[in-house]
């Protein structure tokens, strides 16, 4: 899979008791569920999202404008900028052709038998030596 990246906003406050950081979202829609790259100076990490406030309240998407609480995995700093990575699949190429024209054209020369490894025993392990307990003096009970 291709991967693409669209800023769509950046870092403007830590909350490092919490592991939460403002995200001012400049572009673009912010999903639960999306995959982000936050970027700057001596961070960088990607994560899934896997929760977002506006206000102290749990939302599903921010839009362009909000300023959204987001648990991160890592320390960001303010400037940090946050990018949206969008994941795109390849084209579909052609099915496989079915199995029956298949086994025409492959010639069988593994049994069954060759495809299982044979059980090698394994050699049993030897008993640990342990040092005898020595009994420790009794220290002696102090006088208040």
């Amino acid at each position: 899979m291709a991967k693409n990246e669209q800023e769509i906003g950046v870092i403007t406050h830590y909350f490092s008791h919490i592991s939460v950081g403002v995200v001012e979202i400049k572009k673009s829609v912010l999903k639960v569920g999306d995959k982000i790259h936050v970027l700057g100076a001596t961070t960088d990490f990607t994560q899934k999202v896997e929760s977002m406030q506006i206000d102290h309240k749990l939302v599903k998407e921010a839009k362009p404008g909000d300023d959204i609480g987001l648990k991160v995995k890592d320390h960001v700093r303010e400037h940090d900028k946050v990018f949206k990575i969008i994941e795109s699949k390849p084209a579909v190429t052609k099915s496989k052709p079915k199995a029956s024209k298949l086994k025409s054209k492959v010639h069988k020369t593994k049994s069954k038998a060759s495809k299982t490894k044979p059980k090698v025993p394994r050699p049993k392990s030897k008993a640990r030596k342990t040092k005898p307990k020595v009994p420790r003096p009794k220290s002696k009970a102090r006088k208040t």
